[in-house]
């Protein structure tokens, strides 16, 4: 049986992310679909020093931004690169774990200048999916026409992959046709995700939903025991 799954581009994202990933044979980077302002495409958030959540968000062109699909955003600049990369620093330099990553995502940081949002992501992606030793083929979507419904998106991309399961999120079911799927001879199963592999963390409260290097940085070489692996 061969699985996929399929996700917007997100940055740095949480750990159910890499879960996901983590489950197919087939991971389909999926940017072929409108740009939301505000939204996990351009940010993500981090654990202080003091417990608190803090933000980072990637600043792109904000020219037609709202009618534009999420392959054709660009950075409004590279300065961000060195501020994130800061603030990774003040939040994670004392971490257990942090030096043993440092140089990994400063190369990602200060070593690149790529300003296509798209591209930004996958590197951070794809090098996270190495960290945790995830070996799930990752692709890029296709184009597609308009008027096409996200389960006829779907539906192909599988085709594409010759998946007999697609694996996705909860929030799916609000929107998947699933006779479809039936039809064309897919199960689909809908992931559920690990909140109860609690992890050593500085937050006040524990969170799940920060970026996936908390995790990394705060428990290094058993980060995957914490995605349901």
């Amino acid at each position: 049986m061969s699985s996929l799954a399929v996700s917007q581009p997100n940055y740095i994202p949480w750990k159910g992310y890499f879960e996901l990933i983590s489950k197919v044979d087939n991971f389909v980077i999926f940017d072929t679909v409108q740009f939301t302002k505000r939204d996990w495409r351009t940010r993500n958030k981090l654990i202080g020093t003091d417990g608190q959540q803090i933000w980072l968000s990637i600043p792109v062109k904000s020219k037609d931004r709202s009618r534009s699909l999420i392959k054709d955003i660009y950075v409004v600049d590279n300065k961000w690169r060195r501020k994130h990369f800061a603030t990774i620093q003040s939040c994670y330099g004392k971490a257990e774990y942090f030096s043993q990553y440092e140089q990994i995502f400063k190369d990602l940081y200060l070593g690149s200048e790529e300003e296509n949002l798209s591209a930004i992501n996958l590197m951070f992606i794809n090098k996270i999916c190495e960290i945790l030793k995830i070996d799930t083929k990752i692709h890029s979507s296709q184009d597609y026409e308009s008027g096409i419904s996200a389960t006829e998106k779907l539906l192909r991309e599988s085709s594409k992959y010759k998946a007999t399961l697609y694996v996705t999120g909860p929030s799916a079911a609000s929107y998947l046709d699933l006779p479809r799927f039936k039809c064309h001879g897919i199960d689909v199963s809908f992931i559920k995700y690990r909140v109860d592999y609690v992890y050593p963390q500085k937050s006040c409260v524990f969170s799940h939903h920060v970026s996936v290097l908390d995790l990394i940085f705060n428990v290094g070489p058993s980060a995957k025991r914490y995605i349901g692996n």
